[in-house]
């Protein structure tokens, strides 16, 4: 009798466990946040619209999306601030994003996790 009781609660702990775990997991998948601006930059005296879309939570950046018309293939940046957030994406045109940094983030708002 013993044995049957520690095994179901040696069962009921892992079932526990694995819950917490997928909980955890949904938590930081609701942290991240998409932001997408169209701006117009001027590059070498030639202007480009641009759409960027930036996947990031409060201190990193997961992934960076450029999308610029025209078809030379030009050096650029831009620094921009949405809703709080402040980013430098440095990007070849029409569509190569070379580095993204995270400047500043809104406070409280954000937990910073």
């Amino acid at each position: 009798l013993l044995l049957w009781i520690t095994s179901t609660i040696a069962a009921n702990t892992k079932i526990s466990q694995v819950e917490v775990k997928e909980e955890s997991q949904e938590r930081e998948l609701t942290d991240r946040t998409l932001t997408v601006v169209s701006k117009t930059v001027k590059i070498s005296g030639k202007s480009f619209k641009c759409a960027i879309s930036i996947s990031h939570g409060c201190v990193t950046t997961l992934s960076t999306n450029v999308k610029c018309s025209g078809k030379p293939k030009s050096l650029g940046g831009i620094r921009f601030t949405k809703d709080g957030y402040t980013f430098q994406v440095d990007f070849q045109t029409p569509s190569k994003v070379i580095k993204t940094q995270l400047l500043g983030v809104p406070c409280p708002k954000c937990s910073c996790k």
